[in-house]
């Protein structure tokens, strides 16, 4: 099946009429989902349990409580309670799937990630709380995703957290956890840009789960671009385009170890997946 047309989605940063009310929406909808963390009690916080049985939890406190912002912090997991990778870990094995499934499977999974970190999946539970909960097509697409990897891969994992589905509901757990290290106040409540200035500190908008996410877009593709690149230009090592290692290496040094992908860079590498939102 094709699912170009399900998986279309409204890019959704800008500056347009509708994108400044998008952002008020997400504002609410992130406040709400670092407050009921905050207020969480400590232990293990188990969100959801899949089909294969592996749970998706927080660990409460986390590993970071004496840094700056680590206040809050939790550990998130699915499946077996273990550290979780680092984000070097997460961009290698997402950028390893093209090998295995091809370019276009690839972007679609990409596509999955930005949908995430805009909460575009996720769906009120039985109690009205926000979780990503793909539906429809989209959780067709994603099955379909996840058979093909373990076919092509004999079954050997490539993403590190229990197939796709599982890698899916990590991200969706580590922008949680990275929003609540950011945007919140002594007292416990979710604050953004003009209003955490009580310990000196103010964080954009981005900072947190738009940042962690997107960049979890942007290292991989670039990292895929420039090993593909490689192979192709083996045997003429003057032709090799190294360009992609070096943006993500300035990313990370301005960027404070981000390399979010930008509103010209989703439209180009997602054409027919990320389209321009209405003005």
């Amino acid at each position: 099946m094709d699912y170009r047309e399900v998986l279309k989605t409204p890019l959704q940063q800008g500056r347009s009429k509708a994108a400044k009310e998008r952002r008020q929406g997400l504002i609410r909808i992130r406040s709400t989902l670092i407050e009921e963390a905050i207020h969480w009690q400590n232990g293990t916080i188990v969100l959801k349990q899949l089909g294969n049985g592996s749970k998706v939890c927080f660990v409460k406190p986390g590993n970071k409580l004496e840094e700056k912002l680590g206040e809050f912090d939790m550990r998130p997991f699915v499946g077996e309670d273990k550290a979780p990778p680092a984000f070097n870990d997460l961009w290698v094995e997402l950028a390893k799937i093209p090998l295995y499934i091809g370019h276009e499977d690839f972007k679609k999974i990409l596509v999955l990630v930005y949908r995430n970190a805009y909460f575009l999946d996720h769906h009120p539970d039985e109690i009205g709380r926000l979780r990503y909960n793909p539906q429809n097509g989209v959780d067709r697409c994603i099955r379909e995703l996840e058979d093909k990897l373990r076919d092509e891969t004999m079954g050997a994992e490539i993403v590190p957290i229990y197939g796709l589905r599982g890698f899916l509901h990590f991200l969706d757990l580590l922008g949680w956890n990275e929003d609540v290290k950011y945007h919140h106040s002594k007292e416990g409540s979710a604050v953004f840009k003009e209003d955490n200035r009580e310990k000196g500190r103010e964080f954009a908008y981005e900072a947190g789960r738009f940042n962690t996410l997107l960049s979890c877009i942007k290292a991989p593709y670039l990292g895929y671009e420039v090993v593909n690149n490689v192979s192709q230009n083996a045997t003429t090592p003057r032709a090799i385009d190294m360009k992609g290692v070096f943006d993500v290496m300035q990313s990370l040094v301005i960027s404070n170890g981000v390399c979010p992908a930008s509103r010209p860079e989703l439209l180009k590498w997602f054409e027919g997946y990320i389209v321009e939102s209405p003005a």
